[in-house]
């Protein structure tokens, strides 16, 4: 694979289709994690999740399980539904002792602390999770969090991607039609590496997505080369 500072074009004869910047800037790509722009970035729900726990929330609102039972998937708890637009007669909510999570087979609501507080009061899950940040830690915190993690898991997929870029070329070694072939798709994942690994614009589910791309033509390659 090339480093990340050579970014130049590859053969105008590769099948694979290089960086198509128009179309990039409309795609989702560019996903800012910067605290500097704009604060609702959808990680940040995640992060509420981690600094309230949901067995807190349930404490705090006084939500009394009046069947208790033993279950190793943890689901050990059920009340009736203490949602305000969900008129429960039966004991439709569940409580996840192990995972921290409620589920309503009623209402069909789930999820932690930020699914629960947000259908407790009528507000969207990013303002309770605003709330909650700001009253737990601080938003500073949380996009390092964000950050940390994003590159966290980088650095695995690009290790696990160049592997698979290896092993590739150790299968065709010496065939150089294979190696122009991988030159050129690794080329399209340097480009945008080049542009957003050292910027807060790089989004993480995105880069596995176009690393899957990726892979699947160097698969096809192999099956139209066997």
């Amino acid at each position: 694979m090339r480093t990340i500072q050579d970014s130049t074009e590859p053969n105008s004869d590769s099948s694979v289709v290089s960086e198509d910047r128009a179309s990039e800037k409309n795609s989702g790509w560019q996903a800012d994690v910067s605290k500097d722009t704009k604060k609702r970035h959808p990680d940040l729900i995640r992060v509420a999740n981690e600094k309230l726990p949901l067995s807190d929330l349930l404490k705090i609102y006084k939500i009394e399980f009046p069947i208790v039972v033993y279950s190793p998937s943890g689901w050990t708890h059920k009340c009736p539904c203490p949602f305000p637009d969900h008129k429960d007669t039966n004991p439709s909510f569940n409580y996840n002792s192990i995972e921290d999570r409620f589920n309503c087979f009623g209402c069909r609501r789930s999820g932690k602390a930020v699914q629960f507080k947000a259908a407790m009061h009528g507000l969207s899950q990013m303002e309770v999770a605003e709330s909650i940040i700001e009253q737990y830690s601080s938003f500073e915190d949380a996009y390092t969090e964000i950050k940390d993690r994003v590159s966290d898991k980088t650095d695995e997929m690009l290790f696990e991607f160049s592997s698979y870029v290896r092993s590739f070329l150790n299968k065709y070694y010496g065939d150089k039609g294979a190696l122009a072939f991988a030159d050129n798709v690794t080329w399209n994942l340097d480009v945008y590496l080049q542009k957003h690994l050292t910027s807060p614009s790089l989004n993480a589910e995105n880069l596995e997505a176009r690393i899957n791309i990726l892979k699947e033509k160097l698969d096809e390659y192999q099956t139209k080369n066997k």
